[in-house]
């Protein structure tokens, strides 16, 4: 013979609920089995699990749970407790797992810690690359495989080039802007800037003027390519069988597009007599004119009287 089997008499509309009993004689929308927060909503009880560990009980939403109780302006904090550290707070106020190197020792409170040593010491990125070499991993980001990938299609261009920048001031300007990778020619330069997800948290502005004070300082025309590997999907992250998270190709089609677009954009442009301004280059195109969906050219007097701005979609004919 079976468990005995119970149900929700919980009264409805319809009679008894009928559904199988979680416990306390109630299905789970009733409020049987685990606890239930009851805090009104616009849909009734929010029947979320309750959080255990504080003083109400309610789910993390309402109140539930572990709260930091360190004392600011308005009275206690309030914010979720951080687990894993020795200190019952949240982490703004030093909650959870911090580095307990000496050298982290002397902050308050200490960085986070992501790491462990041999020893199960928790341990930050720095204290890790210090102490342990071997495992400091090489960060590689998606705009170092755009920049190598545009480098080995086009080795003459650093050949020919008088000077290269790379994410650094333009050497005699007058700002601190940096350009992702600069190529300086005798009568012209190159500039590669690589738009990680479109840039979709700058502004227009705020890109418009960093080029315009990046170019400024070059004092050359030239051509600035801005390149999105997201908007094709032409890199992907994938995780290796060791645990490292890495890049790699995703569409094959939509990263040799991009990289031929580009390559023929850069020997156009060299090819090409001098132009008066600073033409800039969206790729993929597919995103670039969603951003700028008119083909003609908006030119715009920087800075600099003598060098001027012009953006070009990469089908333009001009």
């Amino acid at each position: 013979m079976g468990r005995q089997q119970y149900f929700c008499v919980e009264p409805t509309p319809e009679g008894p609920c009928g559904e199988k009993a979680a416990g306390n004689g109630r299905c789970r929308e009733h409020g049987g089995g685990k606890l239930r927060c009851l805090h009104p909503t616009s849909d009734g009880p929010c029947q979320k699990l309750v959080r255990a560990g504080g003083f109400v009980r309610a789910c993390k939403q309402h109140g539930g749970g572990k709260r930091c109780l360190c004392p600011t302006r308005d009275g206690p904090c309030q914010t979720p407790v951080a687990y894993g550290g020795g200190v019952q707070s949240c982490k703004r106020h030093g909650g959870g797992t911090r580095c307990g190197s000496e050298a982290c020792a002397l902050l308050a409170p200490p960085p986070f810690a992501r790491f462990r040593s041999s020893e199960g010491q928790p341990l930050c990125w720095s204290c890790l690359a210090a102490q342990y070499p071997d495992r400091a991993k090489l960060k590689v980001r998606k705009e170092h495989l755009m920049l190598a990938e545009l480098q080995r299609r086009l080795p003459w261009l650093g050949e020919k080039a008088e000077q290269l920048i790379w994410d650094c001031p333009v050497p005699g300007g007058c700002t601190l802007k940096r350009p992702d990778m600069l190529f300086r020619l005798e009568d012209r330069f190159v500039q590669v800037e690589v738009d990680e997800e479109g840039h979709e948290d700058l502004s227009c502005a705020d890109e418009d003027s960093r080029l315009e004070l990046i170019a400024a300082d070059v004092g050359l025309p030239g051509l600035v390519l801005r390149l999105n590997p997201d908007a094709e999907r032409a890199l992907k992250r994938r995780r290796l069988n060791n645990g490292e998270h890495c890049f790699c190709v995703g569409d094959a089609d939509a990263f040799n597009g991009l990289f031929d677009a580009a390559e023929a954009a850069v020997e156009a442009f060299v090819n090409e007599p001098p132009p008066e301004g600073v033409r800039v280059v969206g790729l993929p195109a597919s995103w670039w004119v969603k951003l700028f969906p008119s083909q003609t050219y908006d030119v715009k007097q920087p800075r600099d009287q003598g060098v001027l701005r012009a953006r070009v979609h990469p089908q333009s004919e001009h």
